[in-house]
């Protein structure tokens, strides 16, 4: 679970790095962190997973997807704000 809220911070900091550098890092960060929740994470990966309530799998896909679709969103609009700047 540490594990998966690094990499949900990392993707908030990589945010950040749309002004600049437009959104190859935020993509190269995105694809990571999913990849991460759904292929190595212990207890939320898609292969055999650790044994887990099915309520606390849930919630925590729950704040995955909360927090990917909102990081999203804000690059999607830093990257407008860019454009038109």
């Amino acid at each position: 679970m540490l594990g998966m809220l690094v990499s949900l911070i990392a993707l908030i900091i990589s945010v950040f790095s749309v002004r600049k550098a437009g959104k190859i890092f935020f993509k190269a960060t995105m694809t990571i962190v999913v990849g991460g929740v759904f292929l190595v994470n212990d207890g939320l990966r898609i292969w055999s997973p650790l044994e887990m309530p099915v309520h606390v799998k849930l919630f925590l896909y729950g704040i995955a997807f909360f927090v990917v679709m909102g990081c999203v969103f804000f690059a999607s609009v830093l990257a407008g704000n860019k454009k038109q700047s």
